[in-house]
């Protein structure tokens, strides 16, 4: 748990690496990432968080998980000069279908895929 102050704000420290990596040439995919050994959790203070623990507590954790289909509908040379200005040129996430479907099985909730994601 991460509770910054001033400029640290600015600081990402889920993507703070844990050991300098020994190779010439680096592998960023490969780094030892904090987010891959720590959950990183962000509070404002330990004052705020202490105050609204209780708060949360009775609060039931319900899940909407989205995950449109755009296939059919993008030119790849387009969106790379547009910056998908516009629904006509937006393009699927990687993974976004098969994430949707896992947080559902995991944490139940509403699922909608595709053209119910709309």
């Amino acid at each position: 748990m991460i509770c910054p102050d001033g400029l640290l704000y600015y600081i990402p420290f889920e993507t703070l690496i844990a050991s300098v990596p020994d190779a010439d040439e680096i592998n960023y995919r490969g780094l030892d990432y904090l987010f891959n050994e720590y959950e990183i959790v962000y509070e404002y203070s330990g004052t705020l968080m202490a105050e609204t623990s209780s708060a949360k507590a009775g609060i039931r954790n319900n899940v909407i998980s989205f995950a449109p289909d755009y296939s059919g509908k993008m030119d790849i040379d387009d969106i790379m000069m547009s910056r998908q200005s516009g629904r006509d040129n937006l393009a699927n996430i990687p993974g976004a279908r098969e994430e949707g479907i896992f947080i559902n099985k995991l944490l139940g909730g509403e699922l909608f895929l595709d053209a119910q994601a709309s």
